[in-house]
This record gives structure tokens, C-alpha cells and sequence, in this order.
């Protein structure tokens, strides 16, 4: 993607970056901030993935879109700020806003405070995103609880995603396996 962007020279420093592929965003997302630094940018979330819950479907050239099963939560994209110094501004359902945090007069958000706000305590979020009710047991989960359900939930998918409850941990199994493409 970076080539991509490069041989249309894009500058480094571009305006707005909006990232909804529906499985490799994370790789995508992350080759892109190694080597740009976007103004603002919009990324689609997988809004099923409650904090602290981090999930990352892997990289997978010929991901096919399956029910509930796609992209990253927004822990995930929170560690994922951290390491490219970017800020999450606010979430509206599953899409995310971020920013650089050298942007002045930002107000950035943790994770947890922006997804209750931005999705879970939306008085229309059941009505919106109705296909979504069979995730709604893990809103009221422990994160061990919570991983455990989303192990038999994922169960067909086993092998082809990262899930963990803290930061470390998913950095962890994502060096042990292959990393991000760029």
C-alpha cells in the first residue's frame, strides 16, 4: 500500500485517510502510519470486541468478510495509536476517528470511555445493528470470560486471528507469528 500510495505522490503528510476493508485493516492501517502521517483518519472498527478485548483478524490476501468476523477492535486500535502516536478522537458506532497527537487542541479518548459512549450506550445501537445480538452476552463478561466466549464464537476461525485481554499479550502473539505485511 505505501508503493501504492507513494507512486501517486501522495505526500507524507496528507489530509484525510479513511481505512473500511472489512479484514485486513489493522496491516493495511499500520504499513500506513509507518510511512505517512495523515491528518485525520477514519477507520472502520469491529464494534463487537468490547475493551479491554483486544482482536486482530491476521493478515490474509484473500480474506473473505464472514458474521462478526472482521478487522479489530478498538483496544486493539488504541495500542495501535500508542505505537504510531496518534490519538483516538471519538467513535461513532464502528467507525473510529483518529489523529496525530501533535495536533493542537485535540481532546483524544481512551478506548473504553469512547466505545461506551460511541457505541455501547447508544439508545439505537440494538435497533441499528440488530444482526449483532448474539454478541450481546459479552458486554457483561469478565475479559477471561470474555475471551473464552469469543474462542467458541470464533471456533470455525481458529488459527486466523489474535486475541488477547491486555496490550503486552497481543503484542506478544503477534511477534511470535508473522507481524504486519508492508
Amino acid at each position: 500500500i505505501c508503493t501504492l500510495l507513494r507512486n501517486f505522490d501522495i505526500e507524507e503528510n496528507f489530509g484525510v485517510l479513511c481505512v473500511d476493508i472489512d479484514g485486513n485493516d489493522y496491516w493495511v492501517l499500520d504499513a500506513i502510519l509507518t510511512k505517512f502521517r495523515p491528518c485525520l483518519v477514519v477507520t472502520e472498527i469491529n464494534e463487537n470486541i468490547p475493551p479491554p478485548l483486544r482482536f486482530v483478524v491476521k493478515f490474509d490476501p484473500d480474506f473473505q468478510l464472514r458474521h462478526h468476523f472482521y478487522g479489530y477492535s478498538i483496544a486493539a486500535l488504541e495500542d495501535l495509536c500508542q505505537q504510531h502516536n496518534y490519538g483516538i478522537l471519538e467513535l461513532e458506532y464502528n467507525n473510529a476517528f483518529l489523529a496525530p497527537r501533535e495536533l493542537r487542541g485535540a481532546q483524544f479518548r481512551d478506548a473504553a470511555s469512547v466505545y461506551r459512549e460511541g457505541y455501547l450506550d447508544r439508545p439505537e445501537r440494538r435497533e441499528r445493528f440488530a444482526s449483532n445480538i448474539d454478541m450481546e452476552p459479552l458486554y457483561s463478561l469478565s475479559p477471561g470470560e470474555g475471551i473464552q466466549f469469543l474462542r467458541e464464537f470464533y471456533a470455525s476461525d481458529e488459527g486466523n486471528y489474535y486475541l488477547a485481554a491486555d496490550k503486552d499479550s497481543l503484542e506478544e502473539l503477534i511477534t511470535q507469528t508473522a507481524g504486519s505485511p508492508s
